[in-house]
């Protein structure tokens, strides 16, 4: 039985469908993971729209917005400004007495992104979508709106402070970037500066690795490594925790080792910055995602500097104009790869200093990033405990 200060309802009493289209003036905004809204200039990847603003969906304060592909996933933000947004998401507009910023909060729960993943159809989790009508079926439990305004401004507490470390994150890794380039000069930038070009050397990428080598001998008890394109971050990072058997992968999959650099090929990862320098395979040994190049130092130049070039703007807008295939399928080559040109200080201690300060800028980002993710659990938890009467009662 639901108590007198809860109410039973679905989500299509507390919704409807807005279906207003964009106007000009209004600013471009994307659906995000982990970020909820955001406009559409402020990301640091590739995003293009060829619509006009009135094929767009209008947005306004206190919409929530959502990806059809991906809502059971956390693929949803609260509005607090007007823009503009594709027409494959859906903007849900609230009705009255309902506080959107409490819905907000409880469609981050276990119990109702379970739901949201239940109502969503497809036949992989990769496809499975989301449409109106289906979220509006979904059953939930709220308290009174009164009850909703307060507990939904004692979460946003720590909603704010984890906004203020991603804008420390997001500063930091501009520096980086900044950095980098001084650090590691473009071929032009280099000549017009007037240093001495004798102490640095123009190499080409294709000098010094190998490019896609051939793949890892079977370790003894057949473990390795398996890095779908979702393991490996933008930043660098790569998750390992899953195994498969050799036989089961070394066919169809490229191979790599500890020690060898990866590099997304496809758009828009390869734009985003989706490689890393790897370590830490199961017997050191990995097959991964066929949108993977694989590059292998041949010990001319630190790896760690290798890395680093992989990351630059300069590679990355470069790879980008060279891009090949037809539009959502464009891909780097081989070739450009082996092309690519850098400029690197001949002497290795200098290119252990130079790898050391631009580690300690990626470390100090990273610091940030585990900071989120504490406050993110933290949130998480008193959540759950806040909302535990209204999930578990939370079934029609």
């Amino acid at each position: 039985m639901v108590p007198d200060d809860l109410k039973k309802c679905r989500f299509g009493d507390l919704f409807e469908s807005r279906r207003e289209r964009g106007r000009a003036e209004v600013p471009l905004i994307s659906v995000t993971l982990n970020r909820g809204l955001v406009n559409r200039e402020d990301l640091d990847r590739k995003q293009d729209s060829a619509l006009a603003p009135e094929d767009h969906l209008l947005v306004k304060p206190g919409d929530i917005a959502y990806n059809t592909m991906r809502m059971w996933q956390g693929a949803f933000g609260l509005s607090d400004r007007e823009g503009m947004i594709s027409p494959a998401y859906i903007v849900l507009k609230p009705r009255a007495n309902v506080d959107p910023a409490y819905i907000a909060q409880l469609l981050r729960t276990p119990r109702m992104q379970h739901l949201l993943w239940a109502y969503s159809y497809g036949l992989a989790d990769d496809r499975l979508r989301l449409y109106f009508d289906d979220f509006a079926a979904i059953p939930v439990v709220i308290p009174r709106f009164e009850d909703q305004q307060r507990i939904s401004s004692k979460l946003a507490l720590w909603d704010k402070a984890a906004q203020v470390l991603e804008k420390l994150a997001a500063n930091s890794r501009a520096e980086k970037r900044a950095l980098l380039h001084r650090l590691l000069p473009t071929p032009t930038h280099y000549a017009s500066s007037g240093k001495q070009a004798k102490a640095w050397k123009l190499f080409r990428l294709g000098d010094v690795v190998d490019l896609n080598p051939r793949r890892p001998v079977m370790p003894e008890d057949g473990r390795v490594s398996f890095l779908p394109m979702e393991a490996v971050s933008e930043q660098g990072r790569v998750d390992i925790s899953r195994e498969r058997q050799y036989q089961d992968v070394c066919t169809g999959h490229p191979g790599f080792s500890d020690g060898d650099l990866l590099v997304a090929k496809i758009t828009p990862c390869f734009e985003n910055g989706k490689g890393a320098l790897l370590a830490g395979l199961t017997n050191g040994v990995g097959f991964g995602s066929t949108e993977f190049h694989v590059l292998r130092p041949k010990g001319m130049i630190e790896p760690r500097l290798i890395a680093q070039v992989l990351q630059s703007r300069e590679f990355r807008n470069r790879g980008a104009a060279e891009m090949e295939g037809s539009a959502g399928q464009k891909r780097i080559s081989a070739d450009f790869l082996r092309s690519f040109r850098f400029l690197c200080p001949m002497d290795r201690s200098e290119q252990l200093a130079i790898c050391d300060l631009l580690d300690t800028a990626d470390q100090v980002a990273h610091m940030y990033d585990l900071a989120i993710d504490a406050i993110v659990v933290e949130k998480r938890a008193l959540l759950q405990r806040v909302m535990a009467q209204t999930a578990s009662t939370a079934v029609i």
